[in-house]
């Protein structure tokens, strides 16, 4: 019967999961849509030159840096009266987007069979520079009415130029050879197509906008004027292309559309083979959650029946009982563990950054951080962080207090050496490194990493640098905001505190004893500290390995993502599998006569960490076409700094549950 009901649960949660699949693809717009009147003027935005959906280097993705539209390697056309940069918010500028107005006069319905934009002088340099950008990947990011431009294959371009996620970009030219003699095609000729839905008489809403880009060698007037051409293609050899003039020009179109302003970004979000992703999803929904089910049903009832013994085993013996039972583990394992400070710290920045993902992603699934406001879902998530950091100092605080005891109010903690038992006179100075240190060494870390990246960045003249106003911010932000939060919630539990469980506290028995540490016998090899740390993380890293692509994609190709419900579903399976896993790992422990629980749960629970770093390492030197040291450095730094904060979310939450469970099963378990 039980396995019946376990079995019908897991229907259960299949169905409801499947329930969801239209749900989670469903975008609610954040900005209000804009009307237009016929003939008024629509502005396109460019973003930084940047990678786009292919490379011509070893044909994988390039992760070249960017650079600012207007910068000098570059001789595109400027407005008359120059350039104006587009406000962007702290999300926006920390990814590197640099929004400029361009010359293209474009205005609603009106159609225009041939402009010439301006023409352009390249010498040796700029032309060479040109042509290594293209080799690379680089191209446009154009945008209207905060909708990015899709790319539209030309007629005659390679094959592999079809672009699969439609916001890529569009590539500044063409890589090919002819003959065995490789040569460059610069795009110098845009034809806009722009789809309109009439809302109301006489107002019109943009809700698509496709560029096709072709090259085309104007060599009279009236080639230039109509845009069409006797020589088809400004081809150019890729080493040493010298000096050229380039005329660039474009053509506008508009369509009427059915699609309504709230549906526009439908054909933009990452939906392609999603059925397949549902599959996959829900095979990692299937397994970890039978593996956990049959744990955690044997588990309890294993746990159930050895507490019944050990009770049954000191009623009749009085007291005493089997020595190798992990009842008589108690007086070790509720022991404070070595290093208090330092695991308290890590688990309250490592909840902090949990509540954090958890609060950001439910914002975002209801659509309060669109992708029509460009870089709003980092801004929100520096700012909930900034005023949220009372968490951490809170957990820290209690973490602390908890494991070292009341008494330590009293100016005296016990040493960590348990030879003496020495007692030392620390209040004061630990607590104060716990207020410092809680607020300031992981983002400290963070953010000297940052800095250090940036100052790589700027060295390379990349228009991905964040400038020096953003910096000031974020530390505005940071000691001004996050380290008061997080000093007042370590000082309210310093002074009040309390008992998170209530009752009795098994932890007050372990610290008044005087016992030595039981040592730790010979463990089977897979309960070895490496082995099992690195068996832990399997399985949450296979829950979560279908979307560590997408957002690699998305963080690295400017891909956009907002597939927030597969990856909401993702990120519970792993939270939980992490946490039984790691469970189940103690319990197996306490069987072999393993006390050390308190850093091996926050070991074993963080270690998916380990399989995402190197999957991502894997992504970069098989799936991606590196640019140089550089740019694998800053990839790679950039990916440990993600892959640190995943750990200390997963490590902590690993931690608490595994702290909750080892006071239950004592707690049933007294020692007179």
């Amino acid at each position: 019967m039980v396995a019946t009901g376990w079995v019908r649960l897991l229907c259960l949660c299949l169905w409801w999961s499947w329930q969801l699949v239209p749900v989670s693809c469903f975008n609610l717009p954040g900005t209000a849509p804009r009307d237009y009147v016929k003939g008024e003027r629509v502005p396109l935005n460019t973003n930084a030159v940047s990678v786009t959906r292919w490379s011509h280097s070893r044909g994988k993705p390039s992760l070249a840096f960017p650079h600012d539209y207007y910068s000098k390697p570059f001789k595109f056309c400027q407005p008359e009266g120059g350039y104006t940069q587009v406000p962007g918010n702290l999300g926006s500028l920390l990814f590197g987007d640099r929004i400029y107005d361009t010359p293209f006069d474009i205005r609603m319905l009106e159609k225009v069979e041939c402009a010439h934009l301006c023409s352009s002088h390249w010498d040796d340099m700029e032309a060479a520079f040109l042509t290594r950008s293209i080799y690379t990947g680089l191209g446009y990011h154009w945008n209207i009415d905060n909708l990015p431009l899709v790319f539209e294959q030309d007629d005659d371009a390679q094959a592999h130029f079809l672009n699969n996620n439609l916001a890529g970009g569009v590539p500044l030219g063409l890589f090919y050879s002819v003959h065995a003699q490789p040569l460059v095609n610069v795009y110098n000729h845009f034809r806009f197509t722009f789809q309109y839905h009439e809302h109301s008489p006489g107002q019109y809403r943009i809700v698509g906008a496709n560029v096709a880009p072709y090259s085309k060698n104007y060599t009279t007037e009236e080639e230039l004027r109509t845009c069409k051409v006797g020589t088809p293609k400004i081809a150019l050899p890729p080493h040493s292309p010298g000096a050229v003039d380039i005329q660039f020009t474009y053509t506008v179109r508009w369509e009427p559309s059915n699609v309504k302003w709230a549906s526009r970004w439908d054909k933009y979000v990452d939906i392609q083979n999603s059925s397949v992703k549902w599959l996959g999803l829900c095979n990692a929904l299937f397994w970890t959650a039978a593996i956990c089910f049959a744990l955690g049903h044997f588990a309890s009832k294993r746990i159930r029946k050895d507490i019944y013994n050990i009770r049954q085993s000191s009623e009749i013996s009085g007291g005493s009982g089997d020595d190798s039972s992990w009842k008589f583990l108690k007086d070790s394992a509720l022991r404070a563990p070595k290093n208090v400070l330092v695991l308290s710290i890590l688990v309250g920045n490592g909840f902090h950054l949990c509540f954090l993902f958890v609060l950001t992603l439910v914002f975002a699934g209801f659509g309060l951080m669109s992708p029509e406001k460009r870089g709003s879902l980092a801004t929100n998530a520096i700012y909930i962080y900034a005023f949220t950091s009372i968490i951490a100092g809170s957990v820290s605080a209690y973490c602390f207090k908890f494991f070292t005891g009341e008494d330590y109010d009293d100016s005296y903690v016990r040493s960590s050496s348990e030879k003496n038992n020495t007692l030392i006179k620390s209040n004061l100075t630990l607590w104060t490194l716990l207020f410092i240190l809680t607020p300031t060494l992981i983002p400290g870390m963070i953010f000297g990493g940052f800095i250090i990246m940036n100052f790589f960045v700027i060295f390379q003249g990349s228009s991905g640098a964040v400038p020096f106003p953003v910096i000031v911010n974020l530390v505005g932000l940071w000691f001004f905001v996050s380290i008061p939060c997080s000093v007042v919630g370590s000082f309210l539990v310093k002074r009040k505190g309390g008992n998170l469980f209530g009752g009795y506290q098994p932890y007050d028995y372990a610290r008044s004893s005087e016992k030595p540490l039981k040592p730790i016998p010979n463990l089977p090899i897979y309960l070895r500290p490496i082995v099992r740390t690195l068996l832990a993380g399997v399985l949450p890293f296979i829950t979560v390995s279908i979307e560590l692509r997408y957002i690699m994609n998305s963080l690295w190709l400017h891909r956009i993502y907002y597939m927030l419900g597969f990856l909401f579903v993702s990120y519970v399976l792993m939270i939980v599998s992490c946490v039984m896993l790691t469970i189940g790992f103690v319990y197996l422990m306490l069987q072999a006569g393993d006390h050390r629980w308190q850093w091996s749960s926050f070991l074993m629970a963080g270690s998916i960490s380990i399989y995402v770093f190197l999957s991502s390492a894997v992504l970069l030197f098989y799936r991606y076409s590196y640019g140089g040291v550089v740019a694998t450095l800053l990839y790679l730094t950039y990916t440990l700094i993600l892959c640190g904060a995943l750990f200390l979310t997963t490590a902590s939450i690993g931690f608490v549950c595994t702290w909750v469970f080892i006071h239950t099963i004592y707690s049933a378990v007294r020692i007179d």
